[in-house]
């Protein structure tokens, strides 16, 4: 139904994930053949043991061509936590394209600058705009969470 030749299964999402590990949070296609995706280095961490799968998974797939996959790996964001202990989703992988733009998130962290460099060499011909989001994700969800596409209204039905 959708014409997808290819299914990547992506097995695990962040920690305390307000809707049960959404993949906008840690792996997005950014061209064909290529996907950032988030990482962290930290074994310590509570999203390393679900980031460093979705890196294998990555590492071991195909596109729907048959190619390795380039994987551009994005930095995750220092930890923070809501009011009553849950962790937020932070992630630069909950970006939106808008038409000749990339809106980034930024979250007052020293990954900020580096990820907006990344996103420049990987949007070229784009303006990247990085925005401050953690009100926003303290609401509930991220810029590509709460930009989705809403059907036109059609005229009242007659019904």
């Amino acid at each position: 139904y959708t014409g997808a030749q290819r299914l990547i299964w992506l097995s695990g999402g962040l920690e305390d994930a307000e809707t049960d590990g959404p993949v906008d949070n840690v792996a997005c296609f950014v061209a064909p053949g290529v996907v950032a995706a988030m990482t962290t280095d930290d074994p310590e961490d509570g999203n390393f043991e679900a980031l460093q799968a979705t890196l294998d998974t990555l590492r071991s797939s195909r596109d729907a061509a048959g190619r390795a996959l380039r994987i551009v790996e994005l930095p995750q964001p220092r930890a923070r936590w809501t009011d009553d202990g849950a962790r937020l989703a932070l992630s630069y992988v909950n970006f939106y394209f808008a038409n000749g733009a990339v809106v980034l998130p930024a979250f007052d962290d020293q990954a900020d600058d580096k990820v907006y460099r990344i996103f420049e060499d990987l949007f070229d011909g784009r303006k990247i705009v990085q925005v401050p989001v953690l009100d926003i994700l303290r609401g509930g969800g991220g810029i590509h969470c709460i930009t989705q596409q809403q059907p036109a209204a059609g005229p009242p039905s007659s019904d």
